[in-house]
């Protein structure tokens, strides 16, 4: 063997040697199977962990090992691990907190469980004395999270059953298969598609026609319906001119039974607006800048000396240009509302990535199982003849569910007029 080769071979053991003993060392004497003996790891001292496992996850399923009927316990989990050894368990109706550590293919969650909060109370004592001073307790448990896969974005683990959990039977012997995926950073979650790529747009005629409906039953006694119907056009000039009108329905019901209390018992209302403004627009690094600075109602036609248009303090709004993906069938404009056009709401998505995605003003959900940021409102609009959006939330649903279609959006006037009646004759 020649003397180059005999270095390449030199050189390849030496580097087989290192790499051994580094994972030697990394899986400790036992040789990393969990057991007695195993050398202990500080939190967050891999470089490798701390990427790929420091933010928030969300839980997109969850699995009953030999229970394939066991339906999904856990409507909202969100778990965030820190870099500073501390977590963030929002469960929707409430939250945990604590400290973590990280070990040969396990998280441990050092965890606080109060009784009659985070779990289920044990039996009261039955003497009336010691039941004076009697309260509920807090119980530590760990709660570890053994790794099945691992990749930037996706965290697939087993960990305890939270029905047991729940129901106080620590140690819990069950187990759940969890599948989390990242959570995205920023103000557009997957409502807005899997992929988002900004665009710096043009002149042309942006719209959209919106839908959204909801449907809730606070208590077994008491119901509340929701909808709302509207329009929005865009229209930005070549020349730097800009218009947006807008037509906005509202209907809300809610009715109670003879068993609630107050009685049985039934409220409606239904109101609609039809407004206008007017102003000037430029371009941003991947969006548009829309300056607006006068305003009239119930017409779109704010050249016409009928239509009473009136100056406003200018009012500055920010687009960002979104191409066409697997959510969107067309190229958009998300439009932040600030100041006087968060009278706009109502027509407004929370794109981030939440729970509740979808529409702003429906955030809240009367049934009171999940309670998540509201984000912020901004109106979503489509190029090429515009975009209708579908949103509805039932009895059932934790989550709204949005749907976009590409359609030739119209704004009739009269579907949005307040209806001028006629003096009254005395």
């Amino acid at each position: 063997m020649s003397l180059p080769a005999r270095r390449w071979v030199t050189l390849a053991v030496l580097a087989g040697a290192i790499v051994f003993a580094a994972w030697s060392c990394d899986r400790g004497a036992d040789g990393g199977n969990g057991k007695k003996g195993l050398a202990p790891v500080e939190p967050w001292t891999k470089a490798m962990w701390a990427l790929r496992l420091e933010g928030t996850w969300v839980l997109v399923d969850q699995h009953f090992p030999g229970r394939p009927q066991q339906p999904r316990w856990d409507r909202l989990r969100e778990l965030t691990l820190r870099a500073d050894g501390t977590f963030h368990l929002n469960l929707g109706h409430l939250e945990r907190t604590g400290h973590l550590d990280v070990a040969h293919g396990a998280i441990r969650l050092h965890e606080t469980l109060r009784e009659g909060v985070d779990m289920v109370s044990k039996e009261p004592p039955s003497d009336p004395v010691l039941l004076q001073a009697w309260r509920p307790g807090t119980v530590s448990h760990v709660n570890e999270l053994s790794i099945r896969e691992l990749t930037a974005d996706r965290l697939v683990v087993l960990e305890d059953d939270p029905q047991e959990v729940f129901g106080n039977h620590l140690p819990p012997k069950g187990k759940v298969r969890n599948t989390y995926r990242r959570k995205v950073a920023g103000d557009f979650g997957p409502l807005l598609g899997a992929r988002i790529t900004r665009f710096t747009p043009g002149d042309g005629r942006f719209a959209a026609a919106v839908a959204y409906s909801q449907n809730k039953l606070p208590t077994m006694e008491m119901s509340t319906t929701a909808g709302i119907k509207g329009t929005v056009v865009l229209t930005l000039g070549t020349g730097g001119d800009a218009t947006l009108c807008v037509g906005v329905r509202e209907s809300a019901t809610f009715t109670a039974s003879e068993y609630a209390p107050g009685g049985a018992r039934r409220d409606a209302r239904d109101t609609r607006r039809l407004l206008a403004w007017s102003g000037r627009w430029t371009t941003v690094a991947a969006g548009l800048a829309l300056t607006l600075d006068r305003a009239v109602w119930n017409t779109c036609d704010l050249s016409s000396p009928e239509s009473r248009a009136y100056p406003i303090p200018p009012v500055t709004i920010a687009c960002a240009g979104l191409r066409a993906n697997d959510r969107l069938p067309v190229d958009a404009l998300a439009c932040r509302l600030d100041g006087p056009l968060r009278q706009l709401d109502p027509l407004a998505l929370n794109t981030a990535d939440s729970h509740r995605a979808g529409p702003y003003t429906f955030q809240f959900e009367p049934m009171g199982r999940i309670h998540v940021e509201p984000g912020v409102p901004r109106l979503v609009l489509g190029a090429a003849g515009g975009l209708r959006i579908i949103s509805g939330d039932d009895r059932e649903a934790s989550s709204p569910q949005v749907s976009f279609t590409r359609e030739d959006v119209k704004l009739v006037e009269k579907d949005y007029e307040i209806e001028r009646r006629p003096p009254a004759v005395r």
